[in-house]
């Protein structure tokens, strides 16, 4: 079970990459792999 805290950071670290103007394509995607990544972790 996710637990909704962490959930909420997680979010908030997600819209930080997204919207930081000076991140290229790459970088953001690799972030948010990164994101993607943790949740599905926490998951299994």
């Amino acid at each position: 079970m996710i637990d909704y805290k962490t959930l909420k950071k997680k979010k908030k670290e997600f819209f930080k990459i997204y919207f930081n103007k000076k991140l290229s394509d790459q970088e953001k995607l690799d972030g948010i792999t990164k994101i993607i990544r943790f949740l599905r972790g926490i998951e299994e």
